[in-house]
């Protein structure tokens, strides 16, 4: 019978390089949303939010502190940051 080893470095470090390139993507996709959100309606650029959110995390939302952050930062042409692990960034 064959046999398995684990290697626990190696997915871990797997799984950090998609965390990585997750949190990559979804950065780029919610911070592509900055030139048409800027001055556009708080609730709006929310629900625009979201979209980009569930799309790339497969389902779920923002925590309305986070969303309300974030749309604020668009809303007046900026950026937002989210990290894997920590507080995201607006």
């Amino acid at each position: 019978m064959p046999s398995f080893q684990f290697d626990d470095r190696a997915l871990k470090k797997i799984a950090e390089q998609g965390m990585q390139n997750l949190m990559s993507d979804l950065n780029r996709d919610l911070n592509g949303l900055s030139d048409r959100c800027k001055g556009r309606p708080l609730e709006e650029i929310k629900q625009e939010i979201q979209r980009v959110w569930s799309r790339n995390m497969g389902g779920g939302c923002v925590g309305e502190s986070d969303l309300t952050r974030f749309a604020d930062a668009l809303q007046q042409g900026g950026t937002v940051e989210v990290r894997a692990g920590s507080n995201p960034v607006a």
